[in-house]
């Protein structure tokens, strides 16, 4: 069933306000770039890549000076943890919309690797938009993870907006420490996560894409 259907509101409703109009409990192949960020039009997200470039070039100054077995180290490896929202339901999994974000074990490798290339001389923090070059098993569905739960709170004020446009029901759930607000779908009592879709209302009038989305192939 698609979102539009769930929600109650016409597919149209949705492509007004910048909405993924997502099958529910299907994962799409589909992920949110954030270097797609950078010319988002969604007001709430317009922060969003500086944001995600800051976040990680704090981690990587602790890397930097991180020692083996230290409390920098211990501190790094926990900032690079990432659940997945599931309510997005934007990850890979062939089975269900239950997706596994970045584990610690995956985190660890991620700093491991960031370690190395920061001691060969490179410290900027576009390294870890393109761990998906170099790190096995690390996809796009783990990057659009990091990004969705980095930005939960933009995210939540989007969905606040489009709620209150709507007339729609919200929700706040807490995960991983923080609280989002999600809208809640009529027909099945579920929290959605309202993600801004590939493509804004404007392409239909010809100009460049402006979403925060980007297909998985």
């Amino acid at each position: 069933m698609l979102l539009s259907e769930s929600l109650g509101v016409s597919a149209s409703q949705l492509w007004k306000y910048g909405v993924f109009d997502s099958y529910l409990g299907i994962d799409s192949l589909l992920h949110v770039d954030p270097a797609r960020l950078r010319s988002t039009r969604i007001p709430e997200l317009r922060g969003g890549y500086k944001r995600f470039h800051e976040y990680f070039a704090s981690i990587l100054d602790m890397i930097a000076a991180a020692k083996p077995g230290d409390a920098l180290e211990r501190q790094a490896i926990k900032k690079l943890v990432f659940p997945e929202i599931r309510e997005a339901a934007l990850g890979y999994s062939e089975t269900s919309d239950a997706g596994r974000g970045v584990t610690l074990y995956i985190a660890q490798r991620l700093y491991s690797t960031a370690k190395t290339i920061i001691d060969a001389g490179i410290k900027n923090p576009s390294i870890f938009e393109v761990a998906v070059l170099f790190e096995e098993d690390f996809g796009a569905d783990l990057l659009s993870d990091m990004t969705v739960f980095m930005l939960l709170d933009e995210l939540s004020a989007f969905n606040k907006r489009v709620a209150l446009k709507l007339g729609l029901r919200t929700a706040e759930k807490t995960i991983h420490g923080k609280t989002g607000t999600f809208v809640v779908s009529q027909q099945h009592d579920k929290r959605v996560l309202l993600i801004c879709k590939k493509q804004s209302a404007s392409v239909a009038a010809g100009e460049n894409d402006r979403g925060c989305l980007r297909g998985g192939s």
